[in-house]
C-alpha cells in the first residue's frame, strides 16, 4: 500500500515534469521542488481509498469503493486545482510553472488512484499481523496510564519553557548575510581615510596602470 502511494505521487511528478517542459521548454528548480512538495497532497487519495476499502471489508459489504469515493475525491481535486490556478494571475514565469506542475501532478495522481487501485485491490485486504496491531495500539495504551501521561506532560512543558528561555529573537536583516572579513576591513579603511560614515553613495574602482614601452 505504501509503495502504491509513492508510485501515485511519482507518476504525478513525472507527468507534471513532462508537461511543464513541453509548455515552457524549461523548468525552474524552484518550480520543481515546490511543485513536487505540493503534489504530496495526492497521498490523501490513496489513504481515502484504502481506508474506505477497509471499512467495507470489515462490514462484509461489496468493495465498490471507487463508486462511493469518486465524487468526494473529484471535489477535493477540483478545489486543489482551483487554488493552484490562482498562481496564473502573476506574471512571474516560475509561479506559472508551479501552477502547471501542481495541477498536472494532482490530476495524474488522482487518475492513477482511480484506474490502478480498483484493479490492484480486487481481493480483500490482508489481515494485519499481531506485531503491527500491537505497535499501532501502543500510543493509546501509553496515554491511558495517568502516570505516563503526567510524566510526558512535565517533560514537554520543561522542554518548551527552556526553549523559550534560551531562544534569541532578532529582526536585524543584516544577520541573514555576513560579509567577508576582508570586505569589512576595506570598508572600515575607506571610512577612516575619507572621514565618512556611510559608503552607500560612492563607487570605488581599483585599476592597475600598465606602462607601455
Amino acid at each position: 500500500i505504501l509503495l502504491l502511494s509513492v508510485a501515485s505521487i511519482g507518476f504525478g511528478c513525472c507527468s507534471a515534469l513532462v508537461v511543464v517542459c513541453f509548455l515552457f521548454q524549461e523548468i525552474h528548480l524552484i518550480a520543481l521542488v515546490f511543485g513536487a512538495s505540493l503534489i504530496g497532497v495526492a497521498v490523501d487519495y490513496s489513504l481515502h481509498f484504502v481506508s474506505k476499502l477497509q471499512v467495507l471489508t470489515n462490514h462484509n459489504q461489496s468493495p465498490a469503493v471507487l463508486r462511493q469515493l469518486l465524487l468526494p475525491m473529484a471535489l477535493g481535486l477540483g478545489t486543489s486545482i482551483l487554488s493552484y490556478a490562482c498562481l496564473f494571475q502573476s506574471n512571474l514565469k516560475v509561479l506559472n510553472e508551479i501552477a502547471v506542475f501542481s495541477m498536472t501532478g494532482l490530476l495524474m495522481s488522482w487518475l492513477f488512484v482511480c484506474v490502478i487501485y480498483p484493479v490492484y485491490f480486487r481481493k480483500l485486504l490482508p489481515t494485519q499481523s499481531p506485531l503491527i496491531s500491537a505497535l499501532a495500539d501502543l500510543p493509546s495504551h501509553f496515554w491511558k496510564k495517568k502516570s505516563y501521561a503526567a510524566l510526558a506532560g512535565v517533560v514537554l512543558i520543561t522542554l518548551t519553557t527552556s526553549g523559550f528561555y534560551f531562544i534569541k529573537l532578532s529582526d536585524d536583516v543584516k544577520t541573514f548575510y555576513k560579509p567577508p572579513a576582508d570586505l569589512l576591513a576595506s570598508e572600515q579603511y575607506l571610512q577612516k581615510k575619507f572621514h565618512i560614515v556611510f559608503l552607500d553613495h560612492f563607487l570605488f574602482f581599483r585599476a592597475l596602470a600598465v606602462a607601455s614601452l
